[in-house]
């Protein structure tokens, strides 16, 4: 619930995706019903028109009308100008279309850290042209060539790139998290309701095309939706605060090295191994100073558990919202909700279970139990952001299993084991997992945080250093 689905098809991983995210805000997926002439549709809880946009009909026209990186330049400046005075429909919509300002020209600022060595330039570049290609099939018009363009070209408002990942780091901690606060600020502020809910037009995004049923055109966001963006901006400003703690300035070193691992540029070793765990911990302890605390990370990890806790907050207020809608509801469907309670409350008992175990581990020490064998583990999350380790990699495993092959029956066969961890630094774990016993018992906690209603988070962040 702390994560709406911004979709319908087009919106795909990276910058665009983003700023399609932004513009879409909380278009939910969603089935669009039956189609139906566009005068004639409604649910049970009545149509919905161009009308209801209200000042948004002026933000999508604005929009339509971009047809170069600067003249979106000139739209967003437009939005952050007339904010304080806006309406709260075009306030919503503008918090988040902002939040691409900071990025505007970042691929060609970047690209001389990627060019450092092949094996990430190549990935990266391919990343990108994927990316391009994708939004010149997906969304064809000229408004979104203009948002290729934003992010993709120089321009002489940003024209220094990054001369390392720590310039890079050092402006998402000055930039990007003071935009994210700001913005989380803003949304908070906005009055919107479910007796008084934002519509948005799809055609903001999808152009003037025509819409066969207002279903699939007009979505309404109340304060569910409100809440569950909310979710979603403190995970974003979570993420931002705890990158920015620990130094990665070798970080396009350390991709060029396990790319070496995996093969994309040429074979580090005589012959193929694969990348288990060993080897990858190896190439990464080469760079002494990556992951360590920067001078100013023990503050950084202390904010970002505010944010991580608000971020569960928040998804719990979403699913209480589409809870209270349910009911307001008395049986009908309203599909034009981004959030149908129709669709969501059917997984009512899993979604309160891993909100209140989520919400449990941010709190404070919190005995998780695995939902398939009910074995427990016992974690402290605030201790790992109010007492961060001083070095990440000291959650690396210290020792891994030997033997490239097996013999089965007399016959040679590869040993698919090799390389993985068989034990860690319980000094280093044992403050954030505290029911560890021994060393092994790391991989046991891994599986059943894995297992529970509310771990999954925590299970992910440790898996990187598990497997």
């Amino acid at each position: 619930m702390n994560r709406v689905l911004v979709s319908r098809g087009i919106v795909h991983k990276g910058l665009l995706g983003a700023f399609a995210g932004s513009l879409l805000l909380f278009a939910a997926c969603k089935p669009a019903g039956e189609s139906a002439p566009e005068s004639e549709s409604q649910t049970q809880a009545g149509p919905v028109s161009e009308a209801d946009i209200k000042g948004l009909a002026k933000f999508r026209d604005a929009f339509l009308a971009v047809k170069t990186a600067d003249e979106l330049e000139a739209f967003l400046q437009g939005l952050e100008t007339n904010y304080a005075s806006a309406p709260p429909e075009v306030k919503l919509a503008s918090s988040y279309a902002l939040l691409v300002r900071p990025f505007r020209s970042v691929v060609f600022r970047a690209a001389p850290l990627f060019k450092q060595n092949n094996a990430t330039h190549s990935l990266v570049l391919t990343g990108v042209q994927q990316m391009v290609a994708s939004t010149s099939i997906l969304l064809p018009t000229t408004q979104w060539k203009a948002v290729t363009a934003y992010f993709t070209e120089p321009s002489t408002s940003k024209p220094n790139s990054f001369k390392s990942v720590a310039d890079a780091q050092s402006e998402v901690e000055t930039i990007v998290i003071p935009l994210l606060e700001k913005t989380i600020k803003n949304v908070t502020a906005i009055d919107v309701s479910d007796a008084n809910p934002v519509v948005w037009d799809h055609r903001i995004a999808y152009g003037t095309a025509s819409f066969k049923d207002p279903r699939d055109r007009f979505t309404k966001i109340g304060l569910a939706e409100k809440y569950a963006g909310l979710a979603t901006l403190n995970s974003y400003l979570t993420t931002a605060r705890v990158v920015s703690a620990y130094d990665i300035n070798d970080a396009v070193a350390v991709i060029g090295s396990l790319g070496k691992i995996f093969g994309v540029d040429g074979f580090l070793l005589s012959s193929v191994q694969g990348a288990p765990i060993s080897l990858r911990v190896s190439a990464i302890n080469e760079y002494p100073q990556f992951l360590t605390i920067k001078s100013n990370g023990k503050a950084l990890m202390a904010a970002a558990l505010q944010s991580v806790r608000a971020s569960i907050e928040a998804g719990s207020k979403t699913y209480e919202a589409v809870a209270a809608r349910q009911a307001s509801l008395g049986g009908k469907v309203d599909e034009f909700w981004a959030l149908r309670p129709d669709v969501i409350m059917t997984g009512t008992r899993g979604i309160s279970l891993t909100l209140k175990e989520s919400s449990a581990i941010v709190s404070g020490p919190a005995q998780i139990y695995s939902n398939l064998t009910n074995e427990s583990v016992a974690v402290n999350v605030p201790e790992f952001f109010t007492n961060p380790p001083a070095d990440a990699k000291a959650f690396f495993p210290t020792s891994f299993v030997q033997g490239e092959d097996v013999s089965i029956n007399g016959v040679k066969a590869r040993n698919y084991l090799y390389g993985s961890a068989t034990a860690w630094n319980v000094s280093a774990w044992s403050p954030y997992i505290t029911s560890l016993k021994s060393s092994a018992d790391v991989k046991e906690a891994a599986r059943i945080l894995g297992q529970s209603w509310g771990g999954g988070f925590v299970a992910a962040a440790l898996a990187p250093f598990v497997f």
